[in-house]
């Protein structure tokens, strides 16, 4: 059996290559595991979404981008929906390497939403997917213009 990081990579090497679905889906037996390598999964995204951010002295001034849906529409935060609030703190707290944070926003937001039929965790996963993507996606395209 591979190792979540491996999987990790696997995933947005998938959704890299157009199938984004199938990404996801290599995801979802971590997920499936419970909320420590749900957990563990959210973190490896959002490191690689905050990649460039994390090199920075000050990372969070860095705007991170999150895709919030089909039209690419962007909000203040408060008035995003619960998993695109969620990650963007994610992303915050991993960009800065503060793991204790990380896990409170994780566990607060656990809490509240892991519920019998709510679909917000996977949401959650599905956001900082396509957040990890779309930043390897503009780190590769800068890599090859150079």
């Amino acid at each position: 059996m591979s190792e979540p990081n491996e999987i990790v990579m696997d995933a947005i090497k998938t959704g890299l290559t157009g199938d984004r679905k199938e990404g996801l889906d290599l995801l979802q037996p971590l997920v499936d595991e419970g909320p420590a390598t749900t957990f563990a999964v959210l973190v490896m995204l959002a490191g690689v979404a905050t990649y460039e951010a994390s090199k920075r002295p000050d990372p969070t001034s860095l705007l991170i981008p999150v895709v919030f849906g089909p039209d690419r529409a962007s909000f203040p935060i408060d008035e995003a929906p619960p998993a695109h609030r969620f990650v963007v703190r994610l992303l915050a707290a991993v960009a800065r390497a503060d793991y204790d944070a990380a896990r409170e926003l994780f566990q607060g937001y656990v809490a509240e939403h892991d519920r019998p039929g709510s679909e917000e965790i996977g949401r959650a996963v599905r956001v900082a997917y396509r957040t990890a993507l779309m930043t390897t996606r503009q780190l590769v395209e800068q890599a090859d213009g150079e």
